[in-house]
């Protein structure tokens, strides 16, 4: 399990950028919008065993993106 675990981390996030969709949200009663997205990435993969837990640790990295701020139509 840990192996597969660890391969999947390897192959599928580490060191690789991962995205997130736009969030829209809103402030001032609704009056204001913005629009966001995340980019995270995870480096410097490694791990060790203590005990009976494996302990897994990799060094994150995020961009936030806001777009389209401004006031709403209603």
């Amino acid at each position: 399990m840990k192996d597969s675990v660890i391969r999947f981390l390897r192959e599928t996030i580490i060191g690789k950028t991962l995205f997130t969709d736009d969030i829209i949200y809103k402030l001032g009663e609704g009056r204001m919008e913005g629009v966001y997205s995340d980019q995270m990435m995870f480096s410097e993969f490694s791990g060790n065993r203590k005990r009976l837990l494996w302990v897994c640790k990799a060094h994150p990295f995020c961009i936030t993106n806001r777009k389209n701020v401004g006031t709403c139509s209603n």
